[in-house]
């Protein structure tokens, strides 16, 4: 949103970590590498859990 809205009067939105009360910069980090990574890095992937519980629920994908 920063990146998009800021025309050159600052950022139009901050965030604040609760427990602290610093202000922020979220960024993703892998839960496996530690590495700091972009969204668009990141490859989206059905599981089987997934197909199971549409036909748990009698549910038709769309995939």
């Amino acid at each position: 949103m920063n990146e998009w809205m800021n025309e050159g009067f600052g950022k139009p939105m901050q965030y604040i970590h609760k427990s602290c009360g610093h202000k922020i910069t979220p960024r993703l980090v892998g839960s496996e590498c530690n590495e700091t990574f972009h969204a668009k890095q990141v490859k989206p992937e059905l599981t089987q859990d997934y197909f199971n519980y549409l036909e748990r629920h009698k549910i038709q994908s769309y995939t």
